[in-house]
């Protein structure tokens, strides 16, 4: 995502400014929620996609303590965006439905592959049973605090570098 905002945050980088941009934009999203009396009556559900992106390091954030130092020395490779390593999987999810999930920090192995399951759960709509869906319905992880997710992901190497 490039910021369409330049310096507009208080450290100036590009990386904050895309920080800000995409605060400001969730805002605009949650008070049109509040201003329109469906900010109760509404799961809201932010996550990222695939932790931060090395390659465009300006743009990356940090992998945190997950930094791939085995990937790095053996294979010359990263961590981050584009692998199955540590950093390339953590990434924020946050969702809040007032009234229904209580504010809290879970520990438990989700995925974003686990929203179409959970969405079609909540709503009570079976997902078609011709398919095959890698995600599993986390309702109980996000409705009664349960820390039961996935034992494990297991994502097959997409052709990516990692």
């Amino acid at each position: 995502h490039d910021p369409k905002y330049t310096n507009a945050s208080k450290r100036q980088t590009v990386f904050a400014d895309t920080l800000f941009e995409m605060d400001a934009t969730v805002g605009v999203i949650l008070d049109s929620l509040h201003q329109n009396g469906f900010a109760n009556n509404t799961l809201v559900w932010f996550t990222g996609d695939n932790g931060p992106w090395e390659q465009k390091c300006n743009y990356t954030g940090s992998p945190g303590p997950y930094l791939g130092l085995w990937e790095k020395r053996h294979s010359n490779g990263s961590s981050c965006k584009t692998t199955t390593w540590e950093g390339g999987h953590r990434e924020p999810g946050i969702v809040a439905w007032p009234g229904k999930i209580k504010p809290r920090v879970s520990e438990a192995l989700v995925s974003a592959l686990d929203v179409l399951p959970t969405f079609g759960a909540l709503a009570g709509t079976p997902l078609p049973a011709y398919r095959m869906f890698d995600g599993m319905n986390i309702s109980h992880v996000l409705l009664n605090g349960s820390e039961n997710g996935h034992e494990f992901l297991a994502h097959p190497n997409s052709g990516a570098s990692g």
